[in-house]
């Protein structure tokens, strides 16, 4: 199923991506910036940067709501870049009313555009099962990415403007498939 929930010109201002971990959204992310020439923030990162920690210190630290507060600031701050932008939003982004609240705002303000890129959770178990930065995953990775998926799975609907299915293809396909999407406003690919 597409929707289009965008109010949007066919090249918005940022792009933005979401999705669960593994789903590429820092991979693809970066490269669609390469090639659109578009600056590239990952709000992981920016986190990570800002902190002196990486995410599993965060949580382990700071706990969870204190770095939901770091990835609400960093997703702030990428958005209020003056450049067009590529963001890979953390996974978890949509968890946050405020988060969900601003990309709302960008995306029908004509500030960005969202391009959830949907993976099943058996593809995204493949891709993050032996990631050491990934503290939601620590007990049963494969009941963690079900339930994360559940939970999120119309939040990304809801927020985006674009859906593209990442299962069968490879990462340059995935790149030409967003590029495309965004040169021509499309709603599911």
């Amino acid at each position: 199923m597409s929707q289009d929930n965008s109010s949007h010109p066919a090249q918005a201002t940022h792009l933005v991506l979401v999705g669960l971990m593994g789903s590429g959204k820092t991979t693809i992310g970066r490269r669609v910036a390469t090639e659109t020439g578009r600056q590239f923030f990952d709000t992981d990162i920016m986190v990570e940067e800002d902190s002196g920690l990486n995410v599993r210190q965060i949580f382990t630290q700071w706990g969870e709501p204190e770095f939901r507060r770091l990835e609400h600031v960093a997703l702030l701050t990428a958005l209020a870049a003056h450049q067009p932008a590529v963001i890979a939003a953390a996974g978890g982004v949509v968890v946050s009313d405020l988060n969900r609240e601003a990309l709302v705002k960008a995306r029908n303000e004509g500030l960005a555009q969202i391009v959830w890129l949907k993976t099943e959770a058996s593809t995204l178990l493949s891709r993050v099962r032996n990631g050491v930065h990934r503290p939601m995953l620590d007990a049963d990775p494969a009941a963690a990415i079900q339930a994360m998926q559940d939970q999120r799975t119309q939040w990304y609907q809801d927020l985006s403007s674009v859906i593209v299915s990442t299962d069968e293809m490879s990462a340059a396909q995935v790149v030409a498939a967003v590029v495309s999407a965004m040169n021509e406003g499309s709603s599911h690919v």
